[in-house]
């Protein structure tokens, strides 16, 4: 079933189609975000159909208040869940957001882009692999 996963995803969320709307390689291609009016539009839909829950708290929550952000993500881990968050590593790639320490002014978690150099400044690592992102660096 692993191998099926990712083509799973690609189908459900719509994003295979998106992937391959223009030929040749553009910025756009690479950015989930970018694939609708709706920059949500792909998660709700992958979440739907694994049977999980689905908020989307949009970049303005956080221009608002980083307090409120912080909290969520402490809550989330609390109960088990882990966050996906664009931001923390790298370009506007989604990373996993797997725990937190110093009371959620670092975040632990997982991101494509942990390797790349211009995006990985700053960062720390768990025995585990998972990056260490102290808020405010990046």
């Amino acid at each position: 079933m692993r191998s099926r996963t990712y083509s799973f995803f690609l189908r459900v969320s719509g994003v295979a189609s998106f992937l391959s709307w223009k030929p040749g390689w553009a910025d756009d291609n690479m950015d989930l975000r970018y694939m609708s009016e709706d920059p949500s539009a792909p998660c709700p839909r992958a979440f739907e159909a694994t049977g999980y829950e689905f908020r989307f708290v949009g970049v303005e929550a956080r221009d608002q208040n980083e307090g409120f952000l912080r909290q969520e993500i402490i809550e989330s881990i609390q109960e088990g869940r882990p966050e996906l968050a664009y931001g923390p590593v790298g370009p506007p790639e989604s990373t996993i957001i797997t725990g937190y320490d110093e009371a959620g002014e670092v975040l632990i978690g997982w991101s494509f882009c942990r390797d790349i150099p211009g995006f990985n400044g700053g960062l720390e690592f768990e025995p585990s692999g998972q990056f260490r992102r102290a808020l405010g660096q990046g």
